[in-house]
């Protein structure tokens, strides 16, 4: 790897001055990744999540970044997940979470129904006149049916951690305009003005799953079905390093391929503009921890354990290379 000019040769990446942290989608495993690694990053390193300059959490990244923002550490999280003793620290903050409503499951009847009408025409043709790595999920995403199950079991935990509507320190929060296959970063100027809460429902509306987001009379879905990490929103802020954490470039599905590729293209960009970047992928065998239900609950504990362990491994041995790969060197 070579540094960007920006860092001084031989100097911890976490101590530099701005670091940007990408937290990408990736299900309720991908929670697990996450967990894991920023754990083992704080535990090893000494590397604290809450001290990036910016976060930009996308899809389930989106979740955890909130949650960092709100002042859980790494270790606060992968000890929550793991049913752990919890510090003072997270009980405060888990005194004031909002706890989400029961949502009943939709009928079959109707779900059937819905499977035959896409969610926008209009988005998919808008979609499909752009170019672009992006317009092939965001297509998918408008022909998909609307989902049926609300983002409240999501998002909903994060509405009373952020009273003020947002967090002073910088938290990036992508989504796709459905109906125009739009990307839009929630929290950065410029964006739609929601709360916190909101816009990761936003984030993690997985077409076909959970129902559009709306603000400001736009639906809103899924930043993954633009890109799993998003990382190239980053190009312009002059970063010193940029450390990404991708749960779905693990494996050798078509979705995962796919998104590897999206993560190289955005990595082309970061470097490009003097940025370093360090991409935390999942390896083989943390790919199989994972296993190939992204949404499979039950396994966010079990992931976080893995990942936290594997990570911790390889960092006591000083090979940061061995995290994932470095996509400089690429």
């Amino acid at each position: 790897m070579v540094p960007s000019p920006a860092v001084q040769p031989g100097l911890p990446y976490w101590r530099v001055s701005r670091v940007g942290l990408v937290l990408g989608g990736g299900g309720a495993v991908g929670h697990g990744f996450h967990n894991g690694l920023l754990a083992a990053m704080q535990a090893t390193i000494g590397f604290d999540a809450r001290s990036a300059t910016i976060i930009v959490g996308t899809s389930s990244g989106a979740t955890i970044a909130g949650l960092v923002r709100a002042g859980l550490t790494g270790s606060d999280l992968a000890g929550r997940a793991c049913g752990e003793a919890a510090s003072a620290r997270l009980q405060r903050i888990d005194a004031r979470r909002a706890r989400p409503a029961h949502t009943p499951p939709a009928r079959s009847g109707a779900f059937r129904l819905r499977l035959i009408v896409p969610a926008s025409p209009r988005g998919a043709w808008a979609a499909s006149r752009t170019s672009g790595g992006a317009r092939l999920g965001t297509m998918i995403g408008a022909l998909l049916p609307e989902g049926a199950v609300p983002t409240v079991s999501t998002a909903g935990p994060l509405h009373n951690l952020f009273p003020r509507g947002w967090p002073s320190a910088a938290l990036w929060i992508p989504a796709v305009g459905i109906d125009d296959g739009e990307r839009v970063i929630f929290g950065r100027r410029g964006a739609p003005v929601t709360d916190v809460a909101t816009a990761v429902a936003a984030s993690c509306a997985l077409p076909g799953w959970f129902a559009p987001v709306v603000v400001d009379d736009r639906r809103y879905i899924d930043g993954a079905m633009w890109s799993a990490t998003n990382a190239d929103v980053l190009a312009s802020e002059a970063l010193d390093v940029v450390s990404i954490s991708a749960p779905l470039s693990g494996s050798s599905s078509v979705l995962h391929r796919w998104q590897r590729r999206r993560l190289r293209d955005e990595a082309r960009q970061l470097r490009a503009a003097g940025t370093t970047v360090i991409a935390v992928e999942p390896t083989p065998a943390d790919a199989a921890a994972m296993g190939i239900d992204i949404m499979n609950k039950k396994r966010r504990a079990a992931v976080t354990r893995h990942v936290r362990s594997a990570m911790v491994e390889r960092l006591q041995r000083g090979d940061l290379a061995e995290l994932g790969e470095l996509v400089a060197g690429r």
